[in-house]
């Protein structure tokens, strides 16, 4: 499009920048923190309330297949699993090309990525759960299985909580300290 008129500040937020925008005439919605906004010129701006109902009834589960897609992987220190990055979702499968089975971790529907070995049965990873990006650990939940593969009770835990978007979680080679930005 072309520039038409001059260039403004509309909003002044300090603690949490606007993420994604769209503009239609003097209206403008946005996406800040987990929530999305309507401003229109000169104008405050106004939670919009989203509400989205699902009927499970005729479709359940949904399973896919992907071939290609992979934004970041960890191999386990003992390298019998692959941590993945896809879409979104952290998934664990055997480092065998031969087994197909993975499992999701994750299953969140908000963004999980860059996942992290602490040790063979903890895994790290940076989510957006909460509105910004943060450093969560998930575990098995089940002191008989401690597997993350095998589990069937996943415990996550929210690990920093700082006003920053944390990212890049490089654990030491000893598994005791943990870097990131």
């Amino acid at each position: 499009g072309q520039k038409s008129g001059t260039i403004s500040q509309v909003t002044n937020y300090t603690d949490d920048g606007i993420r994604h925008f769209d503009v239609s005439g003097n209206t403008f919605v946005f996406e800040r923190g987990i929530s999305i906004y309507k401003m229109t010129a000169g104008g405050e701006a106004e939670e919009i309330n989203v509400d989205i109902q699902a009927d499970y009834r005729f479709d359940p589960e949904e399973r896919k297949t992907f071939t290609n897609g992979i934004s970041a992987y960890a191999l386990s220190p003992n390298g019998k699993y692959v941590a993945l990055e896809v879409r979104g979702e952290i998934f664990i499968k055997e480092n065998d090309k031969e087994k197909k089975r993975s499992v999701n971790v994750s299953n969140h529907p908000y963004r999980d990525q860059q996942p992290a070995w602490l040790n063979d049965s903890t895994l790290l990873f940076i989510s957006d759960r909460e509105g910004q990006k943060e450093i969560y650990m998930i575990m098995s939940a089940d002191d008989k299985k401690t597997n993350l593969f095998e589990t069937l009770k996943l415990k996550v835990e929210r690990i920093t909580n700082t006003k920053d978007n944390e990212m890049s979680v490089v654990i030491s080679p000893d598994g005791k300290k943990v870097a990131y930005q």
